[in-house]
C-alpha cells in the first residue's frame, strides 16, 4: 500500500482588497461640471418660457440640439450620421407638430415617434457592409429619440398653463438636479454603489430643493395653494433625482470611451434627466393645479 505524501501543499497568495472607504472617492469634480451646465440649460430655459411661447420653442431646439450631440458622440455609439439625421428630423417635426396643433395636447408626438420607428430600423439597413453592433446602435438611436420628443413637452405645458408654471417646472427641475450633483460630489457616504458618485443624499436633497423652490414661485396664486406648490416641486425635484441617479450611471459605463466621447458625460449628465422629466412635468403641473 502506497504511503502518502505528507508535504504541504505551496500557500497561494492572498488578494488584499483595499478598504471601502479607500473605493470611494471623496470628491467629484465632474459632479460639479454637470450642475454648472445644468444650471446654464434650466435657467436659460426658464427664462425663455417667461419671454413667450415662440423663444421658448428656440429654446426647446437648442437644448435638443444638445441632447443630440452630446448622446450621438457621448456614446460612441455605432451609425452615428444616420442618428444625427433621425434624431434631428424628429426634433424639428416633435416642435412643428407642437406649435401646429396646439389644442391636441401630446398626441401629435406619438405620431412622430411612430414615424421614427421604421425610420430606425432602415437605418440600420442602410448602413451596409459596416452594419455591426445593430442592437446597441438601434437602441442608442432609440434612446435620443425619445429624450428629443420629450423635450417638446414643454412647449405644449406653455401653451395650456402659462410662463409662469411652465417656468417654474423648469427651474424647479434644474435647480433640484443640480443640488443633487453638488450634494453627491462632496457627501459619498450615502452612495448607492462606490465607484458611481450618485447616492440617496443627493435624491433626498433633489426633493427638498424641488419643493422650496415650487413654494417660492408658486404659493398664493390662483391655480396653485401652497400645498400644491410644494408637492408639484418636491414631486419634480425627486423624479429627477432618480432620472439624474440613472443618467450617471449611463455615464459611468463610458469610462473606458475615447477622450473625446468622455468630454460630453457631464453634459449628459445634465441635459439627459431634464429631457425626460419634462413630459412629466406637463402630466404633474395639469394634474395638481386647482
Amino acid at each position: 500500500m502506497g504511503r502518502v505524501s505528507a508535504e504541504p501543499l505551496p500557500e497561494q497568495p492572498t488578494q488584499v482588497l483595499p478598504p471601502l472607504a479607500a473605493q470611494v472617492s471623496r470628491f467629484a469634480p465632474e459632479n460639479l461640471v454637470a450642475a454648472a451646465v445644468t444650471v446654464v440649460v434650466a435657467g436659460g430655459l426658464a427664462v425663455l418660457a417667461n419671454a413667450g411661447p415662440g423663444q421658448l420653442v428656440l429654446g426647446v431646439a437648442i437644448v435638443q440640439g444638445i441632447v443630440i450631440v452630446a448622446w450621438v458622440f457621448g456614446t460612441d455609439m455605432p451609425g452615428r450620421i444616420g442618428a444625427l439625421i433621425i434624431a434631428t428630423l424628429t426634433a424639428v417635426a416633435s416642435d412643428a407638430v407642437m406649435t401646429a396643433w396646439p389644442h391636441s395636447q401630446l398626441g401629435p408626438l406619438i405620431g412622430v415617434l411612430g414615424l421614427a420607428l421604421p425610420a430606425m430600423f432602415i437605418h440600420q439597413l442602410t448602413r451596409g457592409v459596416a452594419r455591426s453592433r445593430v442592437v446597441e446602435s438601434l437602441s442608442a438611436v432609440a434612446v435620443v429619440v425619445v429624450a428629443t420628443v420629450a423635450l417638446s413637452a414643454l412647449i405644449q405645458l406653455r401653451h395650456e398653463t402659462d410662463a409662469r408654471v411652465t417656468s417654474t417646472a423648469i427651474a424647479a427641475a434644474g435647480a433640484a438636479l443640480a443640488a443633487g450633483l453638488v450634494t453627491d460630489a462632496v457627501l459619498p457616504a450615502l452612495r448607492f454603489e462606490p465607484e458611481v458618485p450618485r447616492g440617496l443624499g443627493g435624491v433626498i436633497v433633489s426633493l427638498v430643493v424641488g419643493g422650496i423652490v415650487g413654494f417660492v414661485r408658486l404659493h398664493g396664486t390662483v391655480e396653485f395653494s401652497t400645498g400644491r406648490a410644494i408637492l408639484l416641486g418636491a414631486a419634480l425635484g425627486v423624479i429627477v433625482g432618480l432620472l439624474g441617479v440613472g443618467s450617471s450611471y449611463v455615464t459611468h459605463t463610458l469610462r473606458t470611451s475615447s477622450t473625446g466621447a468622455r468630454v460630453f458625460r457631464p453634459v449628459l449628465e445634465a441635459v439627459l434627466p431634464l429631457a425626460v422629466v419634462a413630459p412629466i412635468a406637463y402630466v404633474l403641473c395639469l394634474a395638481i393645479q386647482a
